[in-house]
């Protein structure tokens, strides 16, 4: 996304992409908003310049891994600013890159700031 702000209600529902795409790139001055939906089987969920808000979703098994990446982060490669709140990640990895320190759910640049309040992190490469 170019330009502009997304606001997405998922009611409950899953998007399962069988690890093909990303889910969406943000570029800066753009923002999403995405309440209740969960997010299954993507490359990485988001790759953001922009502003990231995700309130009551679910991560599940995204991969970063199955992507030729340097950049990790099987949920998020943040760049600018992210909020997750009452979130759930579950199985997400990118235990593929070779590199134990970089994170199954965020991968932050320098001067980036991404803040998880009352999320659960359910497997030990939800890190």
């Amino acid at each position: 996304m170019i330009s502009g702000k997304i606001i997405i209600n998922g009611a409950g529902s899953i998007l399962e992409d069988d690890y093909h795409h990303n889910f969406i790139n943000l570029e800066p001055s753009t923002s999403i908003i995405v309440n209740n939906l969960t997010f299954k089987k993507f490359y990485r969920v988001f790759a953001s310049s922009g502003e990231v808000y995700c309130e009551n979703c679910n991560f599940i098994e995204n991969n970063a891994k199955f992507w030729a990446t340097t950049t990790p982060g099987s949920v998020i490669y943040n760049k600018n600013k992210a909020t997750f709140y009452k979130c759930v990640f579950n199985g997400n990895d990118n235990s593929g890159s070779g590199d134990a320190t970089q994170g199954g759910v965020l991968y932050g640049d320098a001067g980036s700031t991404t803040n998880f309040a009352k999320c659960q992190f359910i497997t030990k490469n939800d890190n």
